[in-house]
């Protein structure tokens, strides 16, 4: 048998919500009936629309129908939802209401569903075929039992009062032959019936027994005939109960199998909702943990590149410094030896000129203090080493770099300065310096005792103490 197919949104036409109440339902049905009643409606489809609100009231008000369509309802909205315009047989123009928007989240009816809901839709109709057809045969039944205890009735109503008349001859005559009639006779002595009135009693009494016996008979079958209807009547009864309780079981199957399959497919569209808000926000960590890595990276390489830039700027005052630093020191060194030069030559000029007498021998001084050129021969430096008076004006001699150490050429000591002889370019610490320095004595200075035996011979100058003073020794 195929079902019944509903494509018209009832709640839509009632203008109730799904969740509305019995009562909620039934106040909005009196409302809009006394609106679409055909008496007061003077469109064309005013009877159409009426029967349509007719059928959705009927189907809402009944719980069991109202299930059945709750479980059609999501594949209704989905289909008007799909089709986007309301046909005018399922949404009748007296709709005051907008029509609800469909929910997107309502599931699809699946294949599996659609089978139920039309085994359900075809058991609700067996259902309602049945109990067509056992109201027929009930109604059947109890008209006739209805007559035939009416008949029945009249029949006892007739043996009864046959009984009764039975029941009064029988009493006349116990009466007729008791002691006190007896006694009482010569009294009141009645009249004696007749012969032929004595046929006629007992001839109507033979027929009241008769028509007794009759009635009798004629109400035992319409008792048995009566039991023989209730019987069928209530065994119809208990087979009807149990077709549709079988049918309520076959519906309740298919209504929890409809429920678990919704249920399992709300909760698969949940975890997929969730998973899918887990995989948005994974991707919205990730993301930005990207950003953030990548703002650290470039943090991180304009730091590198300040702090470079930085070290380069550094490294590159340093440098400068250092050359500055240089330039300056070449230049005192310069500075102090045009000074030293120009010392040694003030020294020579004076010495030339006090000992004019001698200039042979103030040539050989002045070659003694003649500064050392950078290709001179070992030999030859250390003869004029050895030669050197290292008088004059000592520089300062630093080392290259700030933390070295310069040795000393008398006596090997490490120092970070050492002073240079103006006339032999001999460095030497300032203990040595004193050492090597001509000493005074009187008035003349000794050479320190150094130098071969050439050297020894050799005539001492003599030295004045202006001397001294003019070479700022």
């Amino acid at each position: 048998m195929a079902p019944v197919k509903i494509t018209d949104d009832y709640y839509l036409i009632l203008e109730v919500q799904q969740t509305a109440t019995l009562e909620a339902i039934t106040k909005s049905y009196r409302r809009l009936a006394l609106v679409l009643h055909p008496d007061r409606n003077p469109r064309s489809n005013a009877t159409e629309a009426f029967q349509i609100l007719g059928r959705a009231y009927e189907t809402l008000k009944d719980s069991s129908q109202r299930r059945s369509y709750d479980l059609l309802y999501p594949g209704i909205k989905s289909r008007k939802s799909s089709t986007g315009n309301v046909p005018p047989q399922t949404q009748p123009e007296f709709s005051a209401k907008p029509s609800a928007q469909p929910s997107q989240s309502t599931p699809k009816p699946t294949q599996e569903d659609i089978s139920d809901l039309a085994a359900i839709a075809s058991l609700r109709k067996a259902k309602q075929e049945r109990e067509a057809k056992w109201r027929t045969a009930a109604k059947g039944y109890d008209d006739a039992m209805f007559e035939i205890q009416r008949e029945v009735a009249k029949l006892k109503k007739v043996i009864e009062d046959l009984e009764s008349i039975r029941r009064a001859e029988e009493a006349e005559e116990a009466a007729a032959k008791s002691w006190s009639t007896w006694i009482l006779s010569p009294l009141y002595k009645k009249p004696v019936d007749s012969d032929e009135e004595k046929a006629r009693k007992a001839n109507e009494r033979l027929q009241r027994l008769h028509t007794k016996n009759f009635k009798e008979r004629a109400l035992d079958l319409k008792m048995v005939q009566l039991r023989k209807w209730q019987k069928e009547l209530e065994d119809g009864r208990q087979t009807f109960a149990k077709a549709n309780e079988t049918d309520d079981r076959n519906i309740a199957t298919y209504e929890s199998r409809l429920l678990y399959r919704q249920a399992r497919v709300r909760h698969e569209r949940m975890q997929e909702e969730k998973f899918a808000r887990e995989r948005a926000q994974r991707a919205e960590e990730e993301k930005r943990e990207k950003e953030q890595r990548e703002r650290d990276r470039v943090n991180r390489e304009e730091r590198e590149k300040r702090q470079k830039a930085a070290d380069d700027h550094w490294k590159k005052y340093q440098k400068e410094l250092r050359e500055e630093e240089e330039r300056k020191n070449m230049a005192r060194k310069a500075r102090e030896e045009a000074q030293n030069r120009r010392n040694y030559d003030e020294f020579t000029a004076n010495q030339q000129r006090r000992q004019g007498a001698q200039p042979k021998a103030a040539s050989s001084s002045s070659a003694h203090f003649k500064p050392q050129t950078s290709h001179a021969t070992p030999s030859t430096s250390g003869a004029r080493t050895s030669n050197c008076l290292h008088g004059g004006w000592w520089p300062k001699v630093e080392a290259a770099t700030p933390r070295g150490r310069l040795s000393c050429e008398e006596c090997s000591a490490a120092y970070t300065y050492l002073l240079q002889c103006p006339g032999c370019k001999k460095k030497a610490c300032a203990s040595c310096q004193q050492k090597l320095k001509p000493v005074r004595n009187g008035r003349a200075r000794t050479k320190p005792q150094q130098g071969n035996q050439q050297n020894k011979k050799q005539a001492k100058p003599h030295y004045d103490e202006d001397d001294y003073n003019d070479s700022f020794f």
